[in-house]
C-alpha cells in the first residue's frame, strides 16, 4: 500500500519518509491515537537555520520547542527498566526439569524522550 493510505499528503510534501519495517502500518493500525497526535506534532514542527545556529547550552530551542508539541497531548520522557527472566528445560528419563535464571536490572536507565 502507498504512504498515503497512512499519512497526508500535506506531511509527505513536507517530510522525507521512509517506511523501515512498515512503520507506518503498524503504528496506523496498532496505535491510531499515538500515531494521529505524532503526525499532528511534526506538522506543526518546522526546523529552521536559526534554530540550527543558536546556542542552546544545556538544551537547544529544537527540543524545546518539539516538547510544546508533545507534552499538552501527554508525551513525556521516560526511563525504561527491565528484568530478565531465562528459563531452562532439560529433557531427562524422568521427564522435564524446568530451572529458571532472574536477572534483576538486566536493562536498566535506557531513555526514551517522548511516550
Amino acid at each position: 500500500m502507498p504512504l498515503t493510505d497512512y499519512l497526508p499528503a500535506d506531511f509527505l510534501e513536507t517530510y522525507e519518509v521512509h517506511n523501515y519495517r512498515h512503520a507506518a502500518e503498524v503504528l496506523a493500525t496498532s496505535c491510531p491515537d499515538e500515531f494521529a497526535e505524532l503526525i499532528s506534532a511534526l506538522n506543526q514542527f518546522r526546523l529552521t537555520t536559526a534554530d540550527i545556529l543558536a546556542k542552546g547550552g544545556n538544551e537547544s530551542q529544537i527540543p524545546k520547542h518539539l516538547s510544546s508539541l508533545f507534552r499538552p497531548m501527554g508525551w513525556f520522557e521516560t526511563r525504561i527498566h527491565g528484568d530478565l527472566v531465562v528459563t531452562v528445560e532439560t529433557h531427562t528419563d524422568d521427564g522435564t526439569v524446568k530451572t529458571e535464571t532472574h536477572l534483576d536490572d538486566f536493562m536498566d536507565g535506557h531513555k526514551i524522550d517522548y511516550v
